[in-house]
């Protein structure tokens, strides 16, 4: 119920107009706009550093994943793989191990996400803050509406309840190592994320493709990025596969240079060197 003066509510209006605009885009596949508009990140979460909160805008390389991935999609039950190799420092943890996660929970009432990582201390100092860090920063008076209830939280899971208008689910963003092959297929996310794919166990990886591969069937989204680990492994062997059109799914490459500060001149040794195949 909107309270003040015809003015005031005006505003109140379409802020939950616009609001509600976003978080319908998100629920659709694409939710850019709610992370842009909504979403604020301390750059040094985990640090002890207050004031330095600003809202969350894509860097160059994340607007390079962005768009080959969730850009290219057409709406929510369009299912894609990606398997992205990267160089180094292209902000991919605070994008899918952060944003997207957490906007797919906070806009999607009954999804699951489910992420997976390795580094324990880098979850705890890192994603972990940063998390937090967007639900605590959600400001309902820029939103025009409340947020969802935040039920639960440790180490391996997170909880947001939505109620009201009809609505009564809970959203879940999980967290599992990659030792839990059947994390996939027992928790059938939405999204699946892997961070760090290329350093996986490669005893038992080719098995956890494969139990995401069941999980998510033909209308989930499963994201595998890692940072170069050598031509073998199966995060290896799926980009290949992606790239050389043997199996469905994307390959995307982004380099450093993605980002204009980093860029190299076309035609440079180093440029020709990273653009190898």
């Amino acid at each position: 119920m909107m309270v003040g003066g015809p003015v005031l509510q005006a505003t109140q209006a379409a802020r939950e107009a616009a609001y509600t605009s976003a978080v319908v885009e998100c629920q659709q596949g694409h939710p850019r706009r709610y992370i842009e508009s909504y979403l604020k990140i301390n750059p040094a979460a985990g640090m002890e550093r207050p004031g330095l909160v600003t809202r969350f805008k894509f860097m160059p390389t994340q607007d390079a994943m962005y768009a080959r991935t969730f850009g290219a999609i057409r709406g929510y039950n369009e299912g894609f793989k990606a398997v992205i190799a990267k160089s180094r420092d292209v902000y991919a943890t605070s994008l899918f191990m952060g944003a997207l996660p957490f906007a797919f929970a906070v806009c999607n009432p009954g999804v699951r996400v489910l992420c997976m990582i390795d580094n324990e201390d880098k979850f705890k100092s890192v994603i972990a803050p940063m998390l937090r860090g967007f639900y605590e920063n959600l400001d309902e008076d820029e939103m025009g509406v409340a947020r969802p209830k935040f039920v639960h939280w440790d180490t391996e899971v997170i909880e947001f309840s939505f109620v009201g208008q009809g609505i009564q689910a809970n959203s879940f963003i999980k967290f599992a190592s990659s030792k839990s092959v059947n994390a996939p297929r027992s928790y059938k996310p939405k999204l699946f994320v892997f961070s760090e794919a290329g350093f996986a166990d490669r005893g038992n990886e080719g098995e956890l493709y494969e139990s995401v591969d069941n999980a998510i069937g033909v209308s989930g989204w499963a994201i595998f990025e890692s940072t170069a680990n050598g031509p073998a492994g199966t995060f290896y062997k799926r980009y290949r596969a992606y790239k050389e059109g043997r199996e469905m799914g994307k390959a995307i490459f982004v380099p450093f240079y993605e980002d204009p500060l980093k860029r190299l001149a076309k035609g440079s040794a180093l440029y020709e060197w990273h653009m190898r195949d």
